[in-house]
This record gives C-alpha cells, sequence and structure tokens, in this order.
C-alpha cells in the first residue's frame, strides 16, 4: 500500500481513500492501458490490474493484442479505491464530481513515456480521462484524438503524430455481459493493426456524380426527410473494388444493371422504395442486408439500446456497432450533422465492409447461411415490399394471434423455469446459452462462433 502524496490535495475525493496506486510506466512501451480505478487487491499490493479483472486482461486479451505485462504500460484514471469499494461516483451529474477528480488525478500522476504510440481505455471513466467524451457505448471500437473537443471536428478522425485512443469495454462488464466477449476481442486485435498502420485507412475518394455502370456487387444507402412525407435527399454507394459514390437528390437518376446484380444495404425495408426506382431490371437483382445477416450469425451479441436511438435497433444490429467490428474506416457516424457527404459515404462503405465480413463468417457456418437464405432474406423482401406498398391488416385475426403466442411463451416459459428448478429467462441469450451449452453438456454445433 502506498500512501497518498501531494498531488492528490484538491482533489474532492482526496478524504475519500487513504491509500493510492501508482500507475506502471515502462520506458519503450509503445501501448498504455488505462483502466477505472484499483480494486481492493491493487490497494493492498501496491500495483494496478492484479485482480480478477486484471486476471482477465493478462490472460485473455493482451494476448490476442499481442502484449504482455512488463512491457505495456498500465493505469488507472482514479489512483485510489473511494470510501474501500470499486464503485466511484457516477458521472454527468450536477456536481461534476467524478469528472473533477478524474481531471484532477490525471493531471498529477499520467505520465506516459515518449514511446507511447496508442492508449487503450476501458470504460466511460477511461474515456472521459484521456478524451472528455462520456459515450463509451457509441465509441467502443474505434480511435479518437487526447483532448476535450476534437471528438466533434467535421472528419472522420486519422492518428496523427500524438498517440490516437482506442475505446473498449471496461472486462469487469464481461461478467455480466459475456455476449460482449466477441466485439471486445476484435477491439483488442486492433492493437497490432493499429501500430503497424493498417487499420483506420483513410475514406476512399468519394465521387459525386451517378456512375456509368456497376460490378455485380454493391452496397447502397438512402437519406431521406422523415417522419412525415419521404423525400429523397442523397444515395450513397460502394463496391468492393474501393469506389464510392455520394449523389444528391437532384443529381439521381435511373441506371442500368448489367446481368445479375446483388445489392447490399443495411436494413432494406427503409431503402427498397428509392432502389427500385434507380436500379433496372430489378428482376436480376438479389438483395441482402447486412442488419438480418448479422442477426442470423450473432443473435445474442450487443442487444443493448443504443443511447441515441432508444427505439431503434439492438446496438448488436446496428451498422455502427457492426462497423466498429468490420469497417476499414474510423467512425463516421458522428457526422451526421456535421458533414453529411462523409457520413452518406461512411455508411455505404461499412456496409459493403461489414457484408464482406459476414460473407466470410457464412463460409465457415453453411448450416446459418441456409437459414439466411432460405428464410430470412425472402423475409425481409416481402417486410420491404409490405412497407413501400402497405398491406391490409385483419386486426382482429392479428390480436388473436398475439394473444395465442403470447399464452404459448408463457407456457414455454413455465415448463423451462420448472425444467431447470430456478426462473430462467428465454430471452436471455446468456441465460438460455450457459444452461444449454454448460450445464446441459450440449455441445456447439462444428464450425459455429460463440
Amino acid at each position: 500500500m502506498i500512501l497518498k502524496g501531494s498531488g492528490c490535495i484538491g482533489c474532492p475525493l482526496h478524504t475519500r481513500g487513504a491509500m493510492m496506486v501508482p500507475d506502471e510506466m515502462i520506458e519503450g512501451a509503445k501501448v498504455c492501458i488505462v483502466g477505472q480505478n484499483p480494486g481492493a487487491e491493487e490497494e493492498a499490493q501496491g500495483k494496478p490490474f492484479i485482480g480478477q479483472t486484471g486476471k482477465l486482461l493478462m490472460g485473455t486479451y493482451m494476448p490476442i493484442a499481442g502484449l504482455e505485462r512488463g512491457k505495456v504500460s498500465l493505469a488507472n484514471v482514479i489512483r485510489c479505491r473511494v470510501d474501500g469499494s470499486n464503485e466511484l461516483p457516477a458521472l454527468k451529474t450536477k456536481d461534476r464530481l467524478a469528472e473533477q477528480a478524474i481531471e484532477h488525478c490525471q493531471r498529477a500522476y499520467f505520465r506516459p513515456p515518449e514511446s507511447t504510440r496508442l492508449i487503450v481505455v476501458q470504460g466511460n471513466y477511461a474515456l472521459y480521462g484521456l478524451t472528455g467524451e462520456l459515450r463509451s457505448t457509441a465509441w467502443r471500437g474505434w480511435l479518437l484524438p487526447q483532448g476535450r473537443v476534437q471528438a466533434r471536428l467535421p472528419r472522420i478522425y486519422m492518428p496523427g503524430k500524438e498517440p490516437p485512443v482506442l475505446s473498449t469495454i471496461h472486462l469487469a462488464a464481461l461478467f455480466h455481459n459475456p455476449e460482449m466477449s466477441l466485439p471486445t476481442k476484435l477491439d483488442w486485435a486492433k492493437v497490432p493493426r493499429i501500430l503497424n498502420s493498417y487499420w483506420p485507412k483513410h475514406i476512399p475518394t468519394v465521387q459525386t456524380r451517378m456512375p456509368r455502370s456497376l460490378p455485380s456487387i454493391f452496397s447502397f444507402d438512402t437519406e431521406y426527410t422523415y417522419p412525415g412525407e419521404k423525400r429523397l435527399l442523397r444515395i450513397s454507394i460502394a463496391t468492393m473494388e474501393g469506389d464510392v459514390y455520394v449523389v444528391e437528390a437532384p443529381n439521381v437518376r435511373p441506371i442500368r444493371l448489367d446481368g445479375p446484380t446483388t445489392i447490399v444495404a443495411h436494413n432494406w425495408p427503409a431503402d427498397y422504395e428509392f432502389a427500385k426506382q434507380i436500379f433496372t431490371p430489378w428482376s436480376g437483382v438479389t438483395t441482402d442486408d447486412t442488419m438480418y445477416m448479422n442477426s442470423v450469425l450473432w443473435p445474442g451479441v450487443g442487444r443493448e439500446k443504443a443511447d441515441n436511438n432508444p427505439r431503434g435497433p439492438g446496438l448488436g444490429q446496428g451498422l455502427d456497432f457492426l462497423g466498429s467490428m468490420h469497417a476499414r474506416i474510423n467512425r463516421w457516424k458522428h457526422l451526421v450533422e456535421l458533414n453529411e457527404k462523409i457520413y452518406s459515404a461512411g455508411d455505404a462503405v461499412a456496409t459493403i465492409d461489414v457484408y464482406q465480413a459476414h460473407m466470410r463468417q457464412y463460409d465457415d457456418d453453411p448450416q446459418s447461411w441456409n437459414i439466411y437464405t432460405q428464410y430470412v432474406r425472402p423475409l425481409v423482401q416481402v417486410i420491404a415490399r409490405s412497407q413501400a406498398v402497405g398491406m391490409r391488416v385483419n386486426r382482429p385475426r392479428l390480436d388473436a394471434l398475439v394473444r395465442e403466442l403470447t399464452g404459448g411463451v408463457r407456457e414455454a416459459s413455465a415448463e423451462a423455469q420448472a425444467a431447470v428448478g430456478w426462473p430462467i429467462n428465454l430471452g436471455s441469450y446468456p441465460q438460455v446459452s450457459q444452461q444449454l451449452y454448460r450445464l446441459e453438456g450440449l455441445q456447439t454445433p462444428k464450425g459455429r462462433k460463440r
């Protein structure tokens, strides 16, 4: 244990923790990992990342990044155990107690070596300490600049001379949300790619006129006014060959497709109506939807709702979330009101990148591919057409069917709870998978990713 030093004087949490855990800075280290605050074991031994979360970091996630203790710098944004607890005061409160403490502690103690080329932050508190950004849900898997305002620049951020900040989930959260382990592993796998300048890539040059022709596979996205009258604002297209088009509505014209074509969109029902007006002949078009492709492969990953879109798809199906795992470019979604052209281009580029990643996954999982092509893809087309032209609904019959299905769900839940002996939630992917794969001994199908 180490008593607090003079640098702690003036911190609003100074009197709420007697001991501190200093940073472990390694001269020559290229990476600095920043966490939230020390736990009981860290406080007792005066070293960061030696408790349960630290063991998970050292045993699983640092090896994915090609890192090992002793060759990487380690730090926390709060260096004491406040009130003898692992919990910190909440962020975003009126008194800004947590923010003030983080700012003070960082100024007093954070001294990464000059060799540092990348800073990896875990969770909200660490993200705030390095960037001033409070939305780790939005920025998980992406790079940000250090500082307090740069995240709002009207461009896609690319690393410069100053070490960038890679945002990822606090590993302690995985004990409660194990379905987030896949995205988190992909975050850590980016570390060597960032250090070797393989990721992120610059967004391709954006062309503003309609293409004369298009390849057999390309992505398509639209921006339109909504709610109210659905009026097209612009379209964006990206090809696997690297061409990107963003065309404003007045310049959009029909384009003839040469032979059978696969058009990829994220949430096809939103784009279907405009696509049918632009691309001909439609009879030769196959529509693939990256959102539904992902839902078949990874039905339980990232099911929380987005902070800024509580009515939209779960994060695991949103393009921002999928792009954080598969897009060649850095985050673009924050540009929705700052740079509309690049925002639209980013949607198209990320869609084609996610599509290619999913196709590689389907190569290893033919059973899921069969489910998608035989059942899900046709259903998406029906949903898209019904939204475009409308559908008459027999409301009394529909309400009766809903009651019937709801009753069936209740019966199934009661039977499941009776069978396992505890109140299992059949709507919870982690609970059901744990019961089937761990407790019941069911084997994961060959080639299936869990």
